[in-house]
This record gives C-alpha cells, sequence and structure tokens, in this order.
C-alpha cells in the first residue's frame, strides 16, 4: 500500500555535526551541533504529526499486523487498528490513519458483521479521522481513500451512522405529498454522538474534495 505523507526531503535529516578546529587543525573531539532542539521536541510529542520515517516505521507494523498467519480476517482487521490505536500518537500521522482504515476495510469478510471490539476501535480510529479531515491534513488520494474506507465498513455495518430518514404517504386526512419520519435518537447519547461525527466527517470530506474539484476546474485554460 502506498504510503502518503509530508516530503521527507526536509524532516529527520541527521546531525548536521561539523568538525571544529583547533589552531587550525580538525578535531574529532569537539563538535558543532546545527540542530534546534526545540523544534525537534516539539516535533517528537506533537499528536498525529509524525515525521515520514517516523509513520513509515508505524506503517510498517500496521501492515505487518494485517498479515497474521492463522487468524480469521476480522481477528486480522482487529489487529490492524489496535496496532494504529496502541502505537503513541506523535509517532502516526494522517497517511497512518487512512492506511488503517483502508487495510482493515479491505481484510474484513464481505457480508459479515463485525463483533463489538472491532466496531469499538473502528470508531475511536473514525474519531481521529474526523478531527484530522477538520483540520484539513489530508491530501486528495487520501480523502478518497478514507470515504472509501468508511463506505466499505458502513455496507458491513450500517450501525455506524444514523439511520436516514424513512419516506412515507401521507394519509387520507392529510394534504397530499409524502413525510419523512425521522429516527428519534437521543441528541446527548454518547453512541448518538459518534453517529453523528462519522456521518459529519463524510460530509466534510465531500465539502473538500468539491472546493478541490472546482478549484482545479477554474484554473484550467
Amino acid at each position: 500500500m502506498e504510503h502518503c505523507a509530508r516530503n521527507p526531503a526536509n524532516e529527520d535529516r541527521k546531525n548536521d555535526r561539523k568538525p571544529a578546529h583547533v589552531n587550525g587543525v580538525p578535531t574529532q573531539q569537539h563538535y558543532v551541533n546545527t540542530r534546534n532542539p526545540v523544534h525537534d521536541e516539539v516535533a517528537a510529542t506533537s499528536p498525529w504529526q509524525a515525521s515520514f520515517r517516523i509513520s513509515k516505521q508505524t506503517q510498517d507494523i500496521i501492515q505487518q499486523a494485517g498479515r497474521a498467519n492463522g487468524e480469521k480476517s476480522i481477528q486480522r482487521a482487529t489487529s490492524v487498528l489496535k496496532a494504529l490505536l496502541n502505537t503513541p500518537s506523535h509517532k502516526c500521522n494522517e497517511a497512518n490513519v487512512v492506511c488503517a482504515l483502508t487495510l482493515s476495510a479491505k481484510i474484513c469478510e464481505p457480508d459479515r458483521r463485525p463483533n463489538d471490539e472491532f466496531r469499538s476501535l473502528l470508531i475511536q480510529t473514525l474519531g481521529v479521522l474526523h478531527q484530522l479531515v477538520k483540520e484539513q491534513r489530508l491530501s486528495p488520494r487520501q480523502l478518497c481513500n478514507s470515504v472509501w474506507a468508511i463506505a466499505k465498513h458502513y455496507d458491513r455495518d450500517q450501525t455506524l451512522m444514523p439511520p436516514p430518514p424513512q419516506v412515507a404517504a401521507l394519509s387520507s386526512d392529510d394534504r397530499i405529498g409524502i413525510a419523512e419520519s425521522w429516527s428519534l435518537l437521543d441528541e446527548n447519547d454518547h453512541d448518538t454522538l459518534e453517529l453523528k461525527r462519522i456521518d459529519e466527517t463524510v460530509d466534510e470530506i465531500a465539502r473538500q474534495l468539491t472546493t478541490i474539484l472546482v478549484e482545479e476546474t477554474d484554473t484550467k485554460p
């Protein structure tokens, strides 16, 4: 799977250490370190902003979890999400989140609803995705892969998002037309809020992709 992350050209370079000179003669005992330790410390602890090199290591762990032999597909898919969520967030970035979602979606068997453990891990992962999408951290390809993964998971578990309104004909006592009956969900219920957040994530991905397409159309001669 392609690892889409930030350009590593300016990230994670080795210390630029230059030999100091004593009486014009270079020595091996003294070095001048030109790295900024404050910048490195911030970059190392910021959640979901790992450098290319660090996130690539996390990516390898996620993909290895999906290749476990002798396990059922749902167990491997669960291991993929665990590999992401058990890794410290400062060692991950948006590429790792998208990878875990798409890989787990590919592994799960069709027409088989996941168990409660997998569903809980998936909702946690989608919660992270929601925040990254709001921050506009994903590339166009990552946006497309993410919404594909959500659709794939939803195809197996249609309780991942609030049910759509049901269209019903009005009774003969009412005026001609149709009505929409909405599911009366508890707006303050934790599960309901989680489902609404996934729904909002899909809407935001659609909005961002639409904006990208419009901008590209406007720039064409």
